[in-house]
């Protein structure tokens, strides 16, 4: 069958063209709730290839078709063979055109055509999801401007390396023009200016890093993200670098949620809305110390349960549904606040956990704009 889609951003046509092209963006519009992991990205929207990994060991190879490139107005995609592993071309056949269209000189209109012999009601939750992801990302990178100190060069050292957060936040940094030095430790000594030093987990892990990066007089910024209440203060070493000790919750996508009683509250937040906190902690020097990086809309423990009870299918696909979940102690409620981000002007994409786990569990309606 055959599906027709089309969406509408507030961006001018070279600007979505170009996210497209960058690295990453395979990566930000792949809902983690898919059965895909991301093998190979596309070099070239042109003629690269994509590699997705699938269940049963088998992979999905997506070729761009040169002959169809036609820069800023159109380019596709469509299922290749690519070794023994390779989805039969017979099996699933796929093609996906992308289109363009230039309605003035500040907004786009995107139009999907997908040939595919599936039913539209599975393709809509993806395409519903890609056409969100895609105006939530251009509408945080023009909200960079308005940043003192946007980021240029960053470096990620996650003690996870495998976590959807360091993925996710690497992908939103590319998209938008950022270089990220995958080699922490080269970053930091290679002395080269402006650098932000990113560390996911608990910093004292990284503690190596962590000290070379306060030394370094290129490192502008460490911005680290653990998981506490905001009395827990980070093991960072004293020094002139800016420090900002992001403090947060259950992060939406990242396991499975905490148990609490019923009355007390625990703070969250979306897994998006976290990777734009840390870019304004790179960016807004007027954050420093511990900043609460947490929903505006702290969660109760009643209100996770019923979340859990009307997103259960959902949960399961994100490997997020666990009867074992650990119980932890409800925070005080003064403090899941994010009174800093708050009082920066700071936008959250989805502030309440409904939302948020119906965009990030596949249940997010339609977009198409007519």
């Amino acid at each position: 069958m055959s599906l027709h889609r089309t969406f509408v951003v507030a961006h001018p046509r070279d600007e979505v063209f170009a996210w497209h092209a960058r690295p990453g963006a395979v990566r930000r519009l792949m809902p983690l709730w898919m059965p895909f992991r991301i093998v190979d990205e596309a070099a070239s929207l042109a003629d690269g290839t994509a590699v997705f990994a699938l269940p049963g060991g088998l992979r999905w190879v997506a070729r761009h078709d040169p002959d169809a490139y036609d820069p800023p107005s159109r380019f596709v995609d469509e299922v290749s063979r690519g070794g023994v592993r390779s989805l039969p071309t017979s099996v699933m056949p796929w093609r996906h055109t992308h289109r363009f269209e230039a309605l003035d000189d500040g907004h786009t209109r995107l139009i999907d055509d997908i040939d595919a012999p599936l039913p539209a009601t599975a393709l809509l939750p993806a395409l519903a999801y890609r056409h969100q992801q895609l105006a939530d990302d251009l509408d945080a990178r023009a909200r960079w401007a308005d940043l003192a100190e946007p980021p240029t060069t960053v470096t990620i050292a996650a003690a996870d390396p495998t976590s959807a957060v360091a993925a996710m936040l690497r992908a939103h940094l590319t998209t938008s023009g950022v270089e990220v030095v995958d080699d922490p430790l080269d970053a930091v000594a290679s002395g080269r200016p402006d650098v932000a030093v990113v560390v996911l987990g608990e910093p004292g892990r990284l503690s190596d890093l962590v000290t070379a990066a306060e030394a370094s007089p290129g490192v502008r910024v460490i911005v680290s993200v653990s998981r506490g209440g905001s009395h827990a203060v980070s093991t960072l070493p004293s020094g002139s670098t800016r420090r900002v000790r992001l403090q947060t919750g259950w992060v939406v996508t990242d396991g499975p949620p905490p148990r609490v009683s019923g009355k007390g509250v625990l703070p969250w937040i979306d897994l998006d809305d976290l990777l734009d906190v840390v870019v304004r902690a790179i960016g807004d020097p007027h954050l420093s110390g511990d900043v609460v990086a947490a929903a505006p809309a702290p969660a109760s423990g009643d209100e996770i349960e019923a979340v859990i009870r009307s997103s259960a299918a959902g949960l399961r696909r994100l490997g997020g549904l666990d009867p074992r979940r650990q119980r932890e102690s409800p925070w005080d409620p003064a403090g899941t606040r994010p009174t800093e981000l708050l009082d920066a002007g700071h936008r959250f994409r989805r502030p309440f956990l409904a939302d948020a786990v119906a965009y990030q569990t596949g249940a997010l309606g339609d977009t198409d704009s007519g």
